[in-house]
């Protein structure tokens, strides 16, 4: 499932990283590692009919139904966003759905779409290709759904950089749970399944070969905090956290 998602790639985001639950407290700053970036899969959309002038949004047609993994739900832009990987691939519906239940990364679901196009604001001459979520459903918890149910222990944060904006720690937030959950990183699985402690993480913004990025060092949370691990984030993969530069 992890590997799923590290190939998703989401190409509407500006920004980066996560708000959270708890109260932010001050820790040591970590060292740097070089490295380069890996491309990921382009999102998929599909063949769509032509579209009527006088509307910013045109679908018809049949109802597709495919399943998928939920990634996001972003409402940052002009349109909200339902992102799903499927298989190697993604893809980024305009959500048209009333739905209002609370879904985690990884969890299983299936959605009903419909082929239309879409004309922006900013440029409504133009009509572009769009697939449209009419709805979709639950099919089975992922991984973080299951551990937030049994009790995840408590996640707080620190960021050196005070001008990172509420949505951007948001994204980190979700990246930095999902990857909690998935990681075989041997100190991390056993603070999580064993030890239960609360953690902490601590987010330096960071210029690497050219590339803006985000340091992430998760500590074990308390008056002096333990360094466990570091991870990487970079703006051309929002939904990915790295082990190291070099698997990028």
């Amino acid at each position: 499932m992890y590997k799923t998602i590290k190939q998703v790639v989401f190409i509407i985001v500006t920004g980066c990283i996560a708000g959270c639950t708890g109260e932010p407290k001050k820790s040591p700053k970590t060292q740097l590692v070089d490295t380069t970036i890996k491309t990921v899969d382009t999102a998929k959309t599909a063949t769509i009919p032509s579209k009527d002038a006088d509307q910013p949004y045109n679908y018809s047609g049949p109802v597709h139904t495919d399943p998928g993994v939920y990634v996001d739900l972003d409402a940052n832009g002009d349109n909200e966003l339902l992102i799903v990987a499927h298989g190697s691939d993604t893809a980024t519906y305009i959500n048209e759905s009333s739905k209002n239940f609370k879904l985690q990364r990884g969890d299983s679901i299936r959605v009903y779409w419909k082929a239309g196009t879409y004309r922006p604001a900013g440029d409504p001459e133009y009509p572009v290709k769009a697939i449209f979520a009419t709805n979709y459903e639950l099919i089975k918890p992922g991984k973080l759904s299951q551990a937030l149910k049994a009790g995840m222990p408590r996640i707080n944060y620190y960021y050196y950089d005070d001008q990172t904006s509420d949505y951007a720690k948001g994204v980190i937030h979700d990246a930095v749970k999902y990857y909690l959950v998935n990681t075989k990183q041997p100190e991390i699985r056993q603070e999580l399944d064993y030890h239960k402690r609360n953690l902490l993480y601590t987010v330096e913004r960071k210029t690497i070969q050219d590339r803006e990025a985000w340091i992430i060092s998760i500590h074990v949370d308390g008056p002096k905090p333990q360094p466990i691990h570091t991870v990487y984030y970079f703006f051309e993969t929002p939904y990915v956290l790295y082990d190291n530069l070099e698997s990028n």
